[in-house]
């Protein structure tokens, strides 16, 4: 088989040209208002009459997130459905995730949710990526076998979500000692 592939629609700025964007996004005026309690207004006004000012941006480039440990989950049947053992960080997200895989309510699935090390935003997958395909394995073992699933480094930087790129700027105005903008 041979393929063409089309690129033409393809990102292909370099990564300086992709941080010089975001650092240009995060300097312009506002885009928005903030939420109705937020008065830009005033807070400019603080800004200007701080007694210190302290103006920075905190560059993030684009990378896996590589969590210390690596990705898990456990399975075990329940009397009418599936108890997930998960240090996930979308228990919500998660819940009807199984549900949906295993064809079952979501009442009857049950999270505890397992408080494991540092996974840095990794186990906040919005589709529950690792905890859908160990429910996958349950499911494949007849859902009467409790099974646990573990990724290899190598299986999470080859086929886990990546961290995106992202500028941030902070404008801190300090007085007396305190924040007051």
């Amino acid at each position: 088989m041979t393929a063409d592939w089309d690129f033409s629609g393809a990102e292909n700025r370099s990564t300086s040209a992709l941080i010089d964007y975001h650092h240009e996004l995060v300097s312009a005026d506002p885009q928005f208002p903030g939420n109705e309690s937020t008065d830009l207004p005033a807070t400019t006004a603080r800004l200007a009459a701080a007694e210190l000012l302290i103006e920075t941006e905190f560059y993030f480039p684009m990378l896996a997130h590589a969590p210390m440990e690596p990705l898990n989950c456990g399975f075990e049947p329940t009397e009418n459905g599936v108890r997930v053992h998960d240090g996930c960080q979308f228990p919500g997200a998660v819940k009807p995730t199984v549900a949906h895989v295993l064809g079952i309510d979501t009442e009857n699935v049950e999270i505890r949710t397992v408080y494991a090390g540092g996974s840095f935003g990794r186990r906040a997958s919005p589709v529950s990526d690792y905890t859908a395909e160990a429910a996958l394995v349950f499911a494949a073992f007849g859902g009467k076998t409790p099974v646990k699933v573990v990724w290899t480094r190598e299986d999470d930087i080859r086929g886990g979500f990546y961290r995106p790129m992202a500028v941030h700027k902070a404008k801190v105005g300090i007085g007396d000692g305190k924040i007051v903008a």
